[in-house]
């Protein structure tokens, strides 16, 4: 992509003094909460341009910004358009430059993706995906084929008098339409990635997104300050914001890039009110029937902690006094709304995610989520239907009881099938076929999320090369039959785990030297440091991470060790149920991913077998072959206001 000229002085001098009488702005000193159409715009997967990596996680990330402001400005329209030719964005931004003329709403445009400057013609160019530029014999200026023209495709949609904001995060944009641009639209503002003469990279690992739009969505979430104190977020006071704070990261980044901006009246173009303007009160998003409910007297609970009113509903947002906001949590709470008619039953709980002083619902479920529990503890056969007698294996009590209280905890986070395999269910066909059912294609291959928990005895053995194996007895055991009545725990590693279609799937072995069936790495549990703390209660963390594939494993010991039990039950069992039920959460975010249960499991198994004088350390691996994801594990508002019907 080639560099910009910078355009002078003169031509922006002549510009504000040929310019038209402004329209369209409040009077100066009259607080307003704005209005705002925005259409967020990411390419990203070009067929003849390169490839880039981080315009759609941009995107996601600002619509997401968007979308949580509350009260702050009145979002009118939001578009979100990734990956989408040039004829489908300019019909977009034709029917929301209609709206916001009707209106008289201020539009934003936000550009990620291909963007050059075309010296000889000065026209800034935007590359769609179906668009192409060709070098031509001695020539150093592309041909441009199928590109969007800004200034005439995009800016000739607005009426001259429209208040339009153009944040293009793209190379070599600078200062490029200063001069009869900013003449024939006196209330345009650009911010752009960088200067004319640089480019904008397109993204920075340790963000997980580009510098531009992560300052930018940073700027509008968070307190900036109001330097003419009028109570809103002007463009300018956002661009002094994002100016040292991208300059800042590109130090440590090593990267070159200086946002840049300009625009008449960008001191008097405002996005939002700000953060002062809502008293330190915390903004929750509901359904505006709901809301309707909340006026009537219901009682609220945020993670079973009563709110107490009267409560200040506006702007189809419920808003919640700065002494009240700290029983909500940063990351994701469960609020239940019960009506005043009666005390008992719940009529609607919601998932919701706080980020600062804002919640709003949480859509990011899991689509399907299964498990499979499977325990054995009658070895002695007392039960068993065919009367085949004792395996020889000593009895677990306590086992499938256990595995039961198991399944009902995973009921409440949000698995809606659970299947539980007992004692003589639980045969090595029986089990076989089931885990067959989550392969690829077949009847549950397409759930999303697969837990499953697996407590019987470990029988050590050694393969054929000599290495040391252990084989999960199942109830139809056979010692002169070692290996076809029993289950192979690597088999579970290995062939199911390749071969189940689920992108997060979690394995917990309960059984006596299950530290044989390792195969890969060990986990290490890691401090987190404060940045790491307050990046994990970000929903974006938690979004990167449900796009992650992952085949975790937790077993209940190291190599050879015994699985020790108290009073009965699997000490192990216990305290992965613990950790399920909230105990696995020390940073307080409100959900919890498999590092978390696993550095709690380990740790708790560990100190009870140590009560007990015996020595039990459940080990941890993530079969990185298939992804280095982690399941993630939260409350299940719903099932939680089902449960006290």
């Amino acid at each position: 992509m080639c560099a910009l000229r910078i355009a002078t002085f003169a031509l922006t001098l002549i510009a504000i003094l040929t310019s038209t009488a402004l329209s369209g702005f409040a009077p100066i000193g009259q607080k307003v909460v704005p209005s705002l159409h925005v259409v967020l715009v990411g390419a990203a997967a070009y067929d003849k341009l390169g490839r880039l990596e981080y315009p759609p996680k941009d995107i996601r990330m600002l619509e997401q910004t968007f979308r949580q402001l509350g009260g702050r400005f009145q979002l009118e329209r939001l578009e979100v358009l990734i990956d989408q030719p040039k004829s489908r964005i300019l019909r977009t931004i034709a029917d929301v430059a209609g709206k916001a003329k009707e209106t008289g709403a201020t539009t934003l445009i936000y550009w990620s993706g291909h963007s050059y400057l075309d010296e000889l013609s000065n026209t800034l160019a935007l590359f769609p995906i179906d668009s192409d530029a060709e070098f031509e014999s001695g020539s150093n200026h592309p041909k441009i084929i199928n590109a969007i023209d800004f200034a005439s495709d995009v800016l000739g949609l607005f009426h001259r008098q429209q208040r339009v904001i153009f944040v293009g995060d793209g190379c070599n944009i600078g200062e490029a339409l200063v001069g009869k641009t900013t003449i024939d639209w006196p209330n345009l503002v650009v911010l752009s990635a960088s200067k004319s003469d640089e480019v904008s990279i397109d993204g920075v690992a340790k963000l997980g997104h580009s510098l531009l739009a992560y300052f930018f969505a940073e700027a509008l979430r968070e307190p900036i300050e109001d330097h003419d104190g009028d109570g809103l977020i002007s463009m300018d006071e956002l661009f002094m914001h994002i100016y040292p704070q991208v300059l800042r990261a590109q130090r440590s980044n090593n990267v070159v890039q200086h946002p840049a901006m300009f625009g008449r009246f960008s001191h008097r173009t405002v996005l939002a009110v700000t953060r002062q303007d809502d008293r330190g009160k915390l903004a929750l998003k509901l359904q505006e029937p709901l809301l309707a409910s909340i006026a009537k007297g219901a009682r609220i609970t945020i993670n079973g902690d009563p709110l107490t009113g009267p409560f200040d509903i506006h702007d189809d947002v419920l808003w919640i006094d700065p002494n009240q906001a700290t029983k909500a949590r940063e990351g994701l709470n469960v609020v239940e709304i019960t009506p005043e008619s009666s005390m008992t039953d719940v009529v609607k709980a919601y998932n919701l995610w706080r980020e600062a002083n804002t919640m709003q619902p949480f859509d990011l479920n899991y689509k399907r989520s299964h498990a499979i529990v499977i325990a054995i503890g009658d070895y002695e056969r007392k039960k068993d239907s065919k009367k085949r007698g004792p395996t020889g294996l000593d009895e677990v009590n306590g086992m499938v009881e256990a595995a039961q209280d198991l399944a009902n905890v995973l009921r409440g986070l949000g698995f809606e099938k659970v299947h539980e395999l007992y004692d003589e269910n639980a045969t090595a066909s029986n089990i076989d076929g089931l885990l067959k059912t989550y392969w690829k294609g077949e009847e549950n291959g397409s759930v999303e999320r697969l837990f499953i928990y697996f407590g019987a005895h470990g029988v050590p053995y050694n393969d054929a090369a000599g290495h040391r194996r252990v084989l999960l007895a199942t109830y139809d055991y056979d010692k002169s039959k070692v290996l076809s009545t029993n289950y192979l725990a690597s088999d579970l590693f290995e062939r199911h785990a390749d071969n189940i279609g689920a992108q997060h799937v979690m394995f917990a072995i309960d059984a006596c030297s299950a530290g044989f069936a390792r195969t890969g790495s060990l986990n290490v549990d890691d401090v987190l440091s404060e940045n790491q703390v307050a990046k994990i209660k970000q929903l974006q963390t938690f979004r990167d991470e449900m796009e992650k594939k992952a085949r975790n494993v937790l077993v209940a010991g190291k190599d050879d060790q015994l699985a020790v039990t108290e009073d009965g039950k699997s000490i192990f069992a216990i305290k992965l149920i613990d950790a399920l039920k909230g105990k696995a959460d020390p940073h307080n975010k409100g959900y919890w991913k498999f590092s978390d249960i696993q550095t709690y499991v380990k740790s708790q198994v560990s100190l009870a077998a140590t009560a007990l004088r015996r020595k039990q350390q459940p080990t941890s691996w993530n079969l990185s072959v298939f992804g280095d994801g982690e399941m993630l594990f939260y409350p299940d508002a719903q099932a939680a206001a089902r449960a006290t019907k």
